[in-house]
């Protein structure tokens, strides 16, 4: 055994309590890739019920029973729980209003169960006497003399890893096969009504309609019923759709557009009392172009988040109806896995799950320098490129990385600029860092304070504007986590890349708003030159909202220009800018609904010909 095996946890007969470390990482995280690489330790487990909705309030008992050998006294048993907010019940405890606590029993009665839970880890000291092989230990996630504890919100597996220290060397043990908690989507309770935002006139595409659930927009698994379809147009008339429990909560309508235009859909459960209106769709709305969203920022369990690369993939594919996705794990040793295939499995994946004109997946990685220069993510345009850590040496600055990616078609993309890892915008390289995040779950970055995205503009970056979630949870897209709007003209990885390399691209709060703004004739990201100053500068703006829009705001050179307020849901507007100008200008738009949401277009630049 190595002497990097060996994990100090405890002394003889002393409870163990797992700490938490920085930013988010805990003790029993980085244990836990150390005790992976070690032969399994004997033992089984298995959880009642193994199956809840999301949401709910339900009493779970773990069984752990004892394997071959034995755990002697004063060995451990622990597991890493993934239901939150539990107290260990104690003899003097005062059980309190909503609370729920956890409390274990043992077949055997010889050896007292001492328990602690720490960092989400319930870890039990056998005092006294040794646990004999197939002895059971249950525990109560939820003690019936308290409250049963809330279920996890989002619809996912849930592990229960559990490790033992079997000889009270401090040294813990996985077990072979954990036991997993099944949440699936609470009762239907919206619908998201989702399709791909231009379609030609004439041709057969589908709604795809979800029965959301309250909690996260789960889908409903057991929903079933009869649904009235209202298009916004009087060309198409209303219709039923009977949706069959084989759907688990997910099912397509069949729908024409009859010319050019922009069409909304609402879908309606009248026994139920539940409906949705879908995006914003059309047939002409960026001319030669398309519009698709995704996500490209986000983390599963191969880093500090949860759930597997192929439930990653598959919410973004086949739930939130995401036309691109790129999963961005942790590389500088934040790992839950540390094994040799971890990067493999990533590319792999890549290319498993990229489906050419249906689903693509750009490659990628996150670079956590966090409070040194910021974070990036890189992404590449093949599905074969290397990681490279910010904490080792050759890769340890921004310059370094760019350094390591010349040769290959890449680009890095700051994200949360203002918090956390906040970015330093000294640096700048127009070849690869060609766009930022300017919102996620962490908030908006726009304005305000010397990390911003308007700083960067100000300080000579020419960045396109996307946004994606961060989400730690292993579901990309999560509500109101931030979309990424693409303009391409056909749903391929090479035509995703190149135009969010090309800046041709925008960011939403999660809506998937159509917007169109063009300076001259130019697409947003581009830039032009005039030859003189007087150049008149038509910009022409072009939005269908999937709210009635309050505000659109004409930002140049990081000043509001023109605010146009209370207006439809879709809109087109026309402003001339005639005043004189001495340097390089740039203008983007902002776009916010009556409903909150808010989308940003990327910039134009015009310089003057010296």
């Amino acid at each position: 055994m190595t002497e990097e095996a060996l994990i100090p946890a405890i002394q003889k007969g002393v409870r163990k309590v797992w700490r938490p470390i920085e930013f988010g990482t805990t003790e029993w995280w980085r244990d836990f890739r150390r005790f992976i690489k070690e032969p399994p330790c004997p033992g089984e487990a298995y959880l009642e019920p193994s199956r809840v909705r999301a949401g709910r309030r339900e009493y779970l008992t773990l069984t752990f029973r004892v394997g071959k050998g034995g755990i002697k006294a004063y060995g451990h048993i622990a597991i890493e729980c993934p239901i939150k907010d539990l107290e260990v019940l104690k003899p003097d405890t005062i059980l309190r209003a909503g609370r729920a606590y956890i409390s274990v029993s043992c077949s055997n009665s010889k050896p007292k169960l001492d328990v602690t839970y720490s960092a989400g880890i319930i870890d039990i000291l056998i005092m006294g006497y040794p646990l004999e092989e197939g002895d059971e230990v249950k525990v109560y996630i939820g003690d019936p003399r308290g409250n049963p504890p809330l279920m996890p919100l989002e619809a996912q597996k849930y592990v229960f890893y559990i490790a033992v220290d079997r000889d009270n060397t401090g040294i813990y043990r996985r077990i072979s096969n954990f036991p997993v908690l099944e949440v699936v989507g609470d009762y239907a309770s919206s619908f998201d009504v989702i399709a791909p935002a231009i379609q030609n006139p004439g041709e057969t595409f589908n709604l795809t309609v979800i029965a959301a659930d309250k909690h996260n927009h789960n889908p409903d698994p057991y929903y079933e019923g009869i649904v009235k379809i209202f298009p916004s147009s009087s060309e198409i008339p209303s219709f039923t759709f009977k949706v069959l429990k084989e759907c688990k909560g997910i099912f397509s309508i069949p729908v024409t557009l009859p010319s050019d235009g922009v069409y909304y859909f609402t879908i309606l459960d009248l026994e139920r009392g539940i409906s949705g209106l879908s995006n914003p769709i059309s047939t002409d709305f960026f001319g030669e172009y398309k519009v698709y969203f995704g996500d490209i920022h986000g983390h599963n369990e191969f880093c500090d988040g949860r759930g597997t690369i192929d439930e990653y993939y598959q919410w973004a594919r086949d739930v939130r109806r995401l036309d691109f996705a790129a999963l961005t794990p942790h590389v500088e040793g934040a790992k839950r896995y540390d094994v040799e295939d971890f990067w493999d499995i990533v590319q792999k994946k890549v290319r498993e799950y990229y489906e050419p004109h249906r689903f693509v997946t750009l490659l990628g990685f996150e670079w956590g320098s966090w409070t040194l220069f910021g974070d990036k993510c890189v992404y590449y345009l093949d599905d074969e490129g290397p990681y490279f850590p910010a904490n080792e040496e050759r890769s340890n600055t921004p310059e370094k990385l760019w350094r390591l990616l010349e040769g290959r078609e890449a680009i890095t993309i700051p994200h949360h600029p203002k918090y956390g890892g906040r970015t330093d915008w000294s640096f700048i390289n127009s070849k690869f860092q060609r766009v930022v995040e300017i919102y996620s779950l962490w908030g908006c970055s726009e304005k305000y304070g010397e990390h911003s995205v308007q700083a960067a503009l100000a300080s000579g970056h020419r960045l396109g504007i996307i946004a994606s979630s961060d989400t730690h949870k292993g579901q990309p897209a999560p509500i109101n986590g931030g979309l990424a709007a693409v303009i391409a003209k056909e749903l391929t990885r090479e035509e995703i890349f190149y135009a969010l390399k090309n800046r041709h691209c925008y960011g939403t709060t999660g809506a998937r708003i159509l917007l169109r703004f063009e300076v001259n004739d130019y697409m947003m990201g581009e830039e032009f030159k005039v030859n003189n100053g007087d150049t008149k500068r038509k910009l022409y703006i072009k939005v269908a909202g999937t709210a009635p829009i309050e505000k659109i705001y004409i930002i140049r050179n990081n000043e509001e220009l023109k605010v146009y307020k209370n207006l439809k849901k879709v809109i087109k507007l026309t402003f001339v800018d005639k005043e004189y100008f001495r340097d390089t200008i740039y203008y983007y738009v902002k776009i916010v609904q009556e409903d909150g949401q808010v989308a940003w277009s990327s910039p134009i630049w015009i310089d003057i010909n010296r």
